[in-house]
């Protein structure tokens, strides 16, 4: 118990910190292995980018991956902060995130309750799913033969597009993803249209810091 909260003192002071820096008698306690874990748990648990101490062991999608897998297994709320990355480059989405949320309480077969309240709220907003959906949901999909072998057939029951009713904040920010040729022929001249205003807008912002 001491060694962690040693090591927990030494992250959280320290944002640069690695193995080789750390003092002579914390590495004779604790292998370079630990210290990949802890920092690696630590880091997920507080939430942190991964430009922390988290970069001197892994790469940078290894650890968000894992940051998203435990925050999903906990049903935290999802990573607005670090939204740069997962959204951008991992492409998932607060609907996708919320919608795996769901469909792993849902596959427990646990009750709405166990989802933490801020949570809740937040799928409530993003997905449309509250108590009462959430319950009809599972009601439905038991009443179906394959509930007791295919369990996952909850996912087609859940919306397949975002709620449109949360309004809009001045503060909020539009930012483009990672979008692949063949992905951004199929849409919408809309959305083309915004895709390239996005763009036009970055490449502005970029000129005006490097002048």
């Amino acid at each position: 118990m001491a060694t962690r909260e040693v090591l927990d003192k030494l992250i959280g002071s320290t944002p640069n910190i690695d193995y080789a820096s750390l003092p002579p008698r914390v590495k004779a306690a604790v292998s370079f292995d630990e210290w990949r874990r802890h920092v690696i748990d630590h880091c997920i648990a507080h939430g942190l980018p991964w430009e922390s101490p988290a970069r001197t062991v892994c790469d940078e999608r290894q650890y968000y991956e894992s940051l998203l897998a435990v925050f999903r297994s906990e049903k935290r709320l999802y990573p607005y902060h670090l939204g740069e990355y997962v959204c951008r480059v991992l492409r998932v989405t607060p609907f996708a995130y919320y919608c795996d949320v769901l469909v792993d309480t849902m596959k427990e077969d646990s009750a709405y309750d166990v989802i933490p309240n801020f949570t809740a709220a937040d799928i409530a907003g993003t997905v449309g799913i509250g108590r009462n959906e959430y319950i009809a949901i599972m009601q439905q999909a038991k009443s179906k033969m394959l509930w007791r072998v295919n369990k996952g057939l909850v996912r087609d029951l859940l919306p397949e597009l975002p709620q449109n009713a949360r309004p809009r904040q001045p503060w909020w920010r539009v930012c483009l993803v990672n979008l692949g040729e063949v992905e951004y022929r199929t849409m919408s001249s809309v959305c083309r249209w915004y895709c390239r205003r996005g763009c036009r807008s970055s490449l502005s912002a970029l000129s005006a810091l490097s002048a």
